[in-house]
């Protein structure tokens, strides 16, 4: 099913209105998300490569839609290769999130995920190491890799704000299940004092951390 297509028979069906956005986001229609979901189902069902193949993401709706699709797709190497397209191609922050998200697969082949990303730590772009943070809480938030997922979530360099609220995100992600080695860092001189003051926020207003560890990130401060 090409995009236009899409666009055309499922999109401005639900709205005409194109909306122009203050955000750093492309024009959008303002269709919600359970929707766009039903949308890309059917896009799935019939030829997901087409669509992929002639997507511009010239609106929100269908960046988005692109990256539903490509959370679905189930041969690891044809997956890698259109979320490597869309990461580089994805310049605002919820489409990023909405990406990493819905890329499931990663659980599945860990390791080539893993090589994936790190290529995008020396980026000198804010949004693709955003998409190794996003990635990181995501997917990699367990024994097995969490001291590998903060070993990448150091190596984050990007002064951008976007860059730097993903690593304080996968911080606090990271210290629901892994205080210690979270405490580690944020009390080496390695971590951003701002990052590092933004993660024990994000963890003292998470209903999921214990008081008595919220106690002690205030004496952080």
């Amino acid at each position: 099913m090409k995009a236009q297509t899409v666009l055309e028979k499922f999109l401005l069906s639900e709205s005409k209105e194109l909306k122009q956005s203050v955000l750093n986001r492309k024009p959008y229609l303002g269709i919600p998300y359970p929707k766009l979901k039903n949308i890309s189902k059917e896009i799935i069902k019939d030829d997901w490569i087409e669509f992929l193949n002639t997507n511009d993401c010239s609106i929100y709706e269908l960046e988005i839609l692109n990256t539903y699709v490509i959370g679905s797709i189930k041969n690891i190497d044809c997956a890698l290769d259109y979320f490597n397209k869309m990461v580089y191609q994805a310049k605002e922050w919820s489409v990023v999130d909405s990406l990493c998200q819905k890329f499931v697969i990663a659980r599945k082949y860990p390791d080539e995920v893993l090589n994936l990303l790190e290529n995008y730590k020396c980026v000198d772009d804010e949004y693709v190491q955003r998409s190794v943070s996003v990635m990181l809480l995501s997917h990699y938030n367990n024994e097995t890799t969490i001291d590998q997922s903060i070993d990448m979530i150091k190596s984050l360099n990007h002064p951008g704000y976007f860059n730097k609220m993903g690593i304080a995100w996968a911080l606090a992600t990271f210290m629901i299940r892994y205080p210690e080695k979270v405490l580690l860092y944020l009390m080496s001189n390695e971590c951003d004092p701002w990052i590092k003051n933004k993660t024990i926020q994000k963890s003292i207003e998470s209903f999921r951390i214990p008081d008595e560890l919220k106690d002690k990130l205030k004496e952080l401060r």
